[in-house]
């Protein structure tokens, strides 16, 4: 029972339900030694999402 309900919480959670996609590649210099993305990059990526999300919903003032 446990296992079909982890499925089908996932299951709600589909990539098309967001208004905003962004596509961000992960760069060789952005992983430690053992092919992990260094926690400081994923910061960089929010802060990508988050301008894009600005961009599309017009949040920025042009000054």
């Amino acid at each position: 029972m446990y296992y079909n309900m982890y499925i089908n919480f996932f299951n709600l959670i589909m990539l098309d339900d967001y208004p905003i996609k962004i596509e961000i590649p992960i760069a060789w210099g952005d992983m430690d030694p053992f092919n992990h993305v260094n926690n400081i990059f994923y910061f960089k990526y929010f802060e990508s999402s988050r301008i894009k999300y600005f961009e599309k919903n017009k949040l920025f003032l042009i000054l």
